[in-house]
């Protein structure tokens, strides 16, 4: 292999394997595992550190002994400096490239995750645009959503149990479609009321099930809850 391939390429080649192992073994995939564990970005660089000044040695010694015959120190060591210096700036750029592009496009996909994050956060914390959904398809959602996880503590038909009812008009938190979306976004009552659903359900889920349940109003519950907090009118 020394033959085939110049010693600039088998270390370039040799940092490029080592960084495929280090994220295939230790990355999580979410990011690259040098941003996870700095010290294995600390590891790579001493690594390529070394294994230069091995082949550093080696091509010394392989153009001392090849090149036996030359007299003079001088001509030794200019032909050394000829062979090392391109090669070894070859090599450096290629690593430079790899770090670099591994680095950079970790900050990318980084960049674009924390933006996407602001505008979730955007969605789940400004409720002054939140509309009732009434298409079949939301209002289908939403009562799997409620089924699955409110019914528990509301009633399938609304009537309430630990939870309020939804089949008055009353509300401890404020009714119509922005307050119930804010509410279930997050949370109940301190100490007593409801936990916040904002990292359960998305956007959409939360206002799916908001719309769902306001249809209960007015309805008939098999064992209706007591009113709870005050009448809201619209």
């Amino acid at each position: 292999m020394k033959n085939l391939f110049p010693s600039w390429i088998r270390v370039s080649l040799l940092f490029i394997i080592l960084i495929g192992l280090f994220e295939l073994f230790f990355g999580s995939g979410n990011t690259t595992v040098f941003l996870e564990r700095p010290s294995f970005l600390l590891f790579l660089i001493l690594f390529f550190l070394i294994i230069i000044s091995y082949e550093i040695i080696l091509d010394c010694i392989k153009i001392i002994l090849d090149n036996s015959r030359i007299k003079g120190v001088s001509s030794k060591q200019k032909k050394i400096k000829a062979y090392l210096q391109p090669k070894w700036a070859y090599s450096s750029i290629v690593i430079i490239v790899c770090i670099g592009t591994f680095l950079g496009g970790d900050q990318l996909f980084e960049s674009n995750y924390s933006l996407t994050k602001v505008i979730e956060y955007q969605q789940k914390n400004n409720f002054s645009n939140v509309e009732l959904l009434t298409s079949p398809n939301d209002l289908k959602n939403g009562k799997i959503l409620y089924d699955t996880n409110c019914a528990v503590c509301h009633a399938n038909d609304g009537g309430g149990g630990i939870g309020p009812n939804f089949t008055d008009s009353y509300w401890i938190q404020g009714g119509g479609v922005q307050n119930v979306v804010k509410t279930i976004t997050k949370g109940g009552r301190e100490g007593k009321g409801m936990i916040s659903w904002n990292e359960i359900l998305t956007s959409l889920e939360i206002s799916q099930v908001a719309s769902y349940l306001l249809q209960f109003e007015g309805e008939n519950s098999a064992n209706p809850k007591a009113a709870e907090g005050t009448l809201w009118v619209n």
